[in-house]
């Protein structure tokens, strides 16, 4: 039994490279200025900026766009659920 056969990878394909340019058009805009780092951290080291939030934000939205419930799994361990009802 092939486990692949119902999924549609040109639609995965479309959906990534249109998440990947969302995302793009969010970072450039802080392309080589300065802007805020923060420490996700107590201990060590892990920075996050404005960037890197609006980014993630941005895919999220692209991927909600096309599924109507998705589960997102994040760096830190924790679950975000996001339910969307489909416009029609």
């Amino acid at each position: 039994m092939n486990t692949t056969e119902n999924i549609d990878f040109d639609l995965i394909h479309r959906i990534l490279l249109e998440a990947s340019q969302k995302a793009q058009d969010v970072t450039l805009k802080y392309f080589r200025k300065t802007i805020d780092i923060e420490n996700k951290l107590q201990k060590g080291f892990d920075p996050v900026t404005a960037a890197d939030k609006e980014a993630e934000l941005a895919i999220r939205a692209v991927i909600t766009d096309y599924f109507q419930i998705i589960t997102f799994l994040v760096k830190n361990g924790r679950t975000k659920k996001r339910t969307v009802r489909s416009a029609g």
